[in-house]
């Protein structure tokens, strides 16, 4: 069953095409991969998804239902939250209050601070829960929009680049996170411009360069496919076999 489907997706800006009649079909449960060279119109897509822009062309279905055009906060309450490239949250409040601003959308104020405190918990922040997020550090500030896009209780995360800056042992736990929250229930599609997670954690990847889609398959398959290579690399590494 897919939870989240994309057709025909175009947006345009001043006349630059940044996505070109984009399809996905992205299934419940899984962990989806999407990747490509910067400026491929990777985060666009994304912006898209969450109804931040509008699509000039193209549909979206989440949940069976179109929600193309409708407002990022409709689109949050539905069940699809997310995550930025660069961290924002409130610097003026402390993590258990940035959390909760995500929990009382669904919640009273009274659980919505127990349920903070759980996700806080479970992204490794407990001995920081008052600090004023001025004061983390960038694998901090990773966790708590971990925990911010969790705290809506969603159904499908949007994660742009939730292991950019880390170290190998950070990415390592971010990825035993990734997994336990997609083992409860939650479907998650992933920028990622760390291979090694990437190919270790999807079920399904799709390529995007200068905003279309040039591949989509499984990790063994990407890792194989000419026109991958070559938007990464360039053509003088493509072998003329795999052409």
């Amino acid at each position: 069953m897919n939870i989240l489907s994309v057709e025909n997706c175009t947006k345009n800006f001043s006349g630059l095409k940044a996505l070109n009649e984009v399809s996905l079909e992205i299934e419940k449960d899984k962990i989806y991969g999407l990747i490509g060279p910067n400026g491929a119109g990777k985060t666009t897509l994304f912006n898209v998804l969450a109804g931040v822009y509008p699509p000039d062309r193209g549909k979206i279905r989440f949940k069976g239902n179109d929600i193309t055009g409708v407002t990022p906060t409709k689109i949050c309450r539905m069940g699809m939250s997310r995550t930025f490239q660069v961290p924002k949250p409130f610097i003026e409040l402390t993590v258990v209050q940035n959390i909760m601003v995500g929990t009382t959308m669904k919640s009273s104020l009274r659980k919505g601070y127990g349920k903070a405190l759980e996700i806080i918990e479970f992204v490794r922040l407990k001995e920081k829960t008052d600090y004023l997020t001025g004061d983390l550090t960038i694998p901090d500030l990773r966790k708590l929009e971990l925990g911010r896009a969790l705290a809506t209780e969603p159904k499908v995360i949007l994660l742009d680049e939730a292991m950019a800056g880390l170290r190998p042992s950070e990415v390592k736990e971010t990825l035993s996170l990734l997994k336990q929250i997609n083992a409860g229930g939650v479907t998650l599609v992933v920028i990622e411009h760390i291979m090694e997670a990437v190919m270790t954690i999807c079920n399904r990847i799709a390529v995007l360069n200068y905003g279309k889609k040039i591949a989509e398959g499984t990790p063994d398959q990407i890792a194989n496919n000419a026109d991958v290579i070559s938007a990464y690399l360039g053509d003088e590494y493509v072998f003329p076999e795999d052409r």
